[in-house]
């Protein structure tokens, strides 16, 4: 019995020896792991959500978060958050904002897809996929990274406007850097992109560039507008075939 005892107290003493930074951090690794989601759960309109942690198909199968029926809401990726999907890293409808600090990613149909979207693109941050944005009408202020995977298109959208100091880069056979009905780029000091067009616009194109915008293919053009385009270059417009060409032309 004494040896029983002896052996019992010394378990005992063994199960109360934890440290105390252990019992401390626990809670707190339970919090992060908690927290790797974007609240509030959508389906959700005129609100505010918050992504943080990895964020990977909260929406279920195709979809890192969001549906097409998510109106006129405020979206932020927080920095080291990354929300994908296997098809789209966020869906949303029109009306909607988003501030990305993060990663974005739909490598089987686009990062961002959305109606009607205003996009701040901070610098370190990206958004990728299939495409790496598709909307009806895009607003975008980039610092960071837009691009599309082996195919497709950084951006396809209706009606463009956006000023960039980042990358804006689609990287296929036939990518597009923008490809758009309308374009406006009001200010280019970084770098837009395609294999088969820098920019396609198969409508009106204006552009203030101080930067590069450039098509690396052998058959490449580096702005392409079937209407007017109306350019203000100071950087540089390069690619093997044609730097741009256009309905009527101004430089």
């Amino acid at each position: 019995m004494k040896m029983k005892r002896k052996l019992l107290a010394t378990v005992n003493r063994g199960l109360l020896r934890v440290p105390v930074s252990a019992v401390l951090l626990a809670p707190l690794l339970v919090a992060n792991r908690a927290e790797a989601a974007c609240t509030p759960v959508a389906p959700v309109s005129n609100a505010t959500i918050v992504c943080s942690g990895n964020v990977d198909t909260q929406q279920g199968g195709v979809t890192g978060y969001g549906t097409f029926n998510d109106n006129n809401n405020s979206y932020r990726v927080e920095a080291g958050a990354q929300v994908d999907g296997t098809s789209f890293g966020i869906r949303t409808g029109s009306g909607g904002t988003l501030t990305n600090l993060g990663i974005i990613d739909g490598p089987n149909g686009a990062g961002l897809t959305a109606g009607d979207v205003t996009v701040s693109n901070a610098s370190g941050a990206t958004i990728s996929g299939f495409n790496g944005i598709t909307a009806s009408t895009l607003n975008l202020d980039n610092a960071g990274a837009i691009a599309s995977g082996l195919q497709g298109h950084a951006i396809d959208a209706t009606a463009v406007t956006v000023s960039s100091s980042g990358t804006i880069i689609g990287i296929g056979a036939n990518s597009i850097g923008i490809n758009a009905t309308t374009v406006n780029v009001t200010a280019n000091t970084g770098t837009i992109a395609g294999v088969r067009f820098g920019v396609s616009v198969t409508a009106d194109a204006a552009m203030a560039n101080a930067g590069g915008v450039k098509a690396t293919g052998a058959n490449g053009v580096g702005i392409t507008a079937d209407g007017n385009a109306s350019i203000d270059n100071r950087g540089t417009i390069s690619a093997l075939a044609s730097g741009a060409s256009a309905t009527f032309l101004i430089l």
